[in-house]
This record gives C-alpha cells, structure tokens and sequence, in this order.
C-alpha cells in the first residue's frame, strides 16, 4: 500500500509514529527507520516504528502481536491462553477504529482515552 492509498487518519498515525521513534530512540530504532527513508521506503519505516512503539506502550511480550497486525476477524474469538495474544489485540484494533482512530496508533489506550475525554468534555 502506498502512502497516497492510506487514509488520512493512518497516514497521520504512521507519520507521528516515525516521527516519535526518530526523535526518541534515534540510535537504534530511529536509525533504522533513518536508512528507510534514504531508501524511500516511507511505509516500512512508519510501519516499523509502529510496530516498535505498539510493542513498547502495550508492554507486550515478543510473542505478541500488536494490534496493527491483527487480523480483526479474532476479535470475537476466546483468548487463547498458549497463543501470542491476536484476540485481545484485534479487540483493541476494533476499538481503535470504532472510535475513528487508526490502528496505526503509536499508543492505542493513550489515544483511546484522549478520544474518551474529549467526547466527555465535549458533551458538557
């Protein structure tokens, strides 16, 4: 997928992810997204810096997967004790996008709870 196919609400999660994980962790993870770019690799590079960022913020284990490489289609099936955990992200990738945010998100509960917040204050 191009960056030019995405929508606007992933392209603005991949670009905010890169644009953390450069400035955050520019020795490793941000160099390596670095070199991607010199490449014009733009999506790999956003999509690894998701990945880095989803992985880091949910504390997952590296067996895990984070929501963004979920397939949604788990959602509704029981969390599997011995397994890498696609049930429960693809819960929270359905819960991203449920509230118009991307799955793209660099820290899915952060961003739910903006979202959750600003629809309260909005509402009073």
């Amino acid at each position: 997928m191009s960056k030019k196919k995405l929508k606007p609400v992933d392209r603005e999660a991949l670009d905010h992810a890169l644009r953390t994980v450069i400035e955050e962790d520019p020795y490793v993870h941000g160099h390596s997204a670095e070199e991607r770019l010199r490449r014009g690799d733009w999506l790999r590079a956003a999509e690894g810096a998701v990945y880095h960022l989803q992985m880091k913020n949910l504390k997952l284990k590296p067996w895990q997967i984070p929501p963004a490489w979920a397939y949604l289609a788990h959602a509704d099936l029981p969390d599997n004790p011995h397994g890498n955990g696609e049930e429960k992200a693809a819960r929270l990738a359905k819960r991203l996008l449920a509230a118009g945010l991307s799955i793209y998100e660099p820290d899915p509960e952060r961003a739910l709870a903006e979202k959750a917040g600003k629809a309260a204050a909005a509402g009073k």
